[in-house]
């Protein structure tokens, strides 16, 4: 690592960001006492446009959610470009998987505090597009949608599973002909909802992540595809129960596999797609790869076993 301070680039517009206000985040950055060269606090388009004048040697943090780091990590990895995350957004996946304190200013501590690594990560691509989380077609990017028109309000985990209740029981109603390659095998699936992630999830253990999908590697060169497709009341009930505790992959209506590739069809000529909570519209088919170890991110030291 070169001895430069942090070019710490935040957007405006996340909940953690609105919920603190500016001079409390400038406050906590000071506070942290992390080596600065200079903050920018900017809403997304202006993020994007602002790291595009970065160099290869230059040290950065991005405090956003899943989208922010997604949209960043686009412009940073093809310049080779190692990044930190603090944690803004409401999920904050990759965060987490990273073993980040979902807490902005938690997580900000052990970058001004502790010694830092470049550690390599997978990425996803889908049609061209990086991934660093998963895909979603069906309910999912119905489910983004929403949570991205409440993401002013008030957004408590009592609120977060209303909604995922009622997407389960209003949502999973009607299935969808997904006509897919899955490595070499070609099969058709009905379902509700598909979910394709970079690197496979696992159920969240005893720590207290804020998510219950949590992947414990990021260099394992893996899709993981999930098709979820609760088949009456019962199985509804089992699905939220086994989310809300952790505990999913008993869940009778969830069934999953892995491979390298991935290819998705379906009969429209465009689709509604969810990437790392963000909602696109993309033709079919869809091909899903990884590249392994693309992404170097800067992570805590004593978090990047968790990292592995």
């Amino acid at each position: 690592m070169t001895d430069n301070g942090y070019h710490i680039y935040i957007n405006e517009d996340s909940g953690t960001a609105r919920k603190l206000g500016r001079k409390a985040i400038e406050d906590a950055i000071s506070k942290s006492g992390i080596d600065l060269t200079r903050l920018y606090i900017l809403n997304a388009e202006g993020i994007i446009k602002a790291i595009d004048t970065l160099e290869t040697n230059d040290r950065v943090l991005i405090g956003g959610g899943d989208g922010t780091i997604r949209s960043c990590a686009e412009n940073l990895y093809k310049k080779n470009i190692a990044f930190g995350i603090l944690p803004f957004g409401t999920m904050n996946l990759l965060a987490q998987d990273i073993g980040l304190p979902n807490d902005f200013k938690e997580a900000l501590d052990l970058y001004a505090q502790k010694d830092t690594t470049i550690h390599p990560v997978d990425i996803g691509i889908i049609n061209g597009k990086l991934f660093l989380c998963c895909v979603g077609l069906g309910v999912m990017p119905a489910a983004s949608k929403l949570r991205e028109q409440n993401r002013k309000t008030t957004n408590s985990s009592v609120l977060a599973y209303a909604q995922l209740a009622t997407h389960i029981f209003e949502d999973f109603t009607k299935d969808i002909k997904f006509k897919l390659k899955i490595d070499n095998h070609k099969r058709t699936l009905k379902s509700p909802s598909v979910v394709i992630s970079n690197n496979i999830y696992h159920p969240k253990d005893k720590s207290n992540h804020n998510v219950n999908f949590i992947r414990t590697g990021l260099q394992d060169g893996k899709l993981g595809f999930y098709s979820i497709k609760p088949r009456n009341f019962f199985e509804k009930i089992d699905l939220i129960k086994l989310l809300k505790i952790g505990n999913w992959k008993k869940a009778r209506s969830i069934q999953m596999d892995k491979a390298e590739h991935i290819t998705v069809n379906l009969k429209n000529n465009k689709v509604l797609v969810s990437i790392d909570g963000e909602i696109l519209n993309m033709r079919p088919p869809l091909t899903l790869s990884v590249e392994p170890k693309a992404l170097n991110l800067i992570v805590p030291a004593h978090e990047k076993e968790q990292a592995e």
